[in-house]
């Protein structure tokens, strides 16, 4: 037993489960010097680890600079997919045909056209002439996309980060 400074009261101890040694118990059945050093390099890589959100934020600015740069004229401008109005390709937004909230689709090309601010947010994507525009573009794709954003999809990070680089190299080609 382990008595604190001028106290009667006893202190037992118990191996620690990271070191082993008999010692005081202080945290999840480490001792002191353990937990300390433990909860050190948990913070650690927690802070060197790259964050979902952070990785969903860039590929979603890549994607959308693509596909606002891809169907650009050679003076940067843009009509809009459902309206036809025509548009700097700075003023655009990257419209989706299925909505963002599906993973599976959410940077996939087929789903994606440049929209004016009118139709993809106040128009909720003018979805109808959407769907009419991309049917006659690609017969059948309006269905098979709608089908495909029924599958459970979970991005990593891995994926995430081979989404960011391949548009990276995409944008640098089509700045050339």
């Amino acid at each position: 037993m382990i008595y604190r400074h001028n106290s009667t009261i006893g202190i037992k101890t118990k191996p620690c489960k990271s070191c082993g040694r008999d010692s005081v118990i202080f945290s999840k059945g480490r001792c002191q010097n353990c937990a300390k050093i433990e909860t050190f390099h948990s913070r650690v890589e927690k802070e060197s680890e790259e964050d979902l959100g952070d990785l969903i934020k860039d590929a979603d600015k890549l994607v959308s600079r693509y596909i606002r740069l891809f169907y650009s004229d050679k003076d940067k401008r843009i009509e809009c997919y459902t309206c036809d109005r025509v548009m700097d390709y700075y003023e655009a937004q990257c419209g989706h045909f299925i909505s963002r909230s599906c993973l599976y689709l959410r940077w996939d090309s087929r789903n994606l056209r440049c929209q004016c601010e009118v139709c993809n947010c106040h128009k909720h994507g003018n979805i109808k002439k959407y769907r009419h525009r991309l049917n006659k573009e690609h017969p059948g794709l309006p269905d098979i996309l709608y089908e495909e954003s029924h599958l459970i999809h979970h991005t990593s990070k891995d994926e995430l980060r081979s989404i960011i680089s391949e548009y990276t190299q995409k944008l640098k080609l089509l700045n050339k």
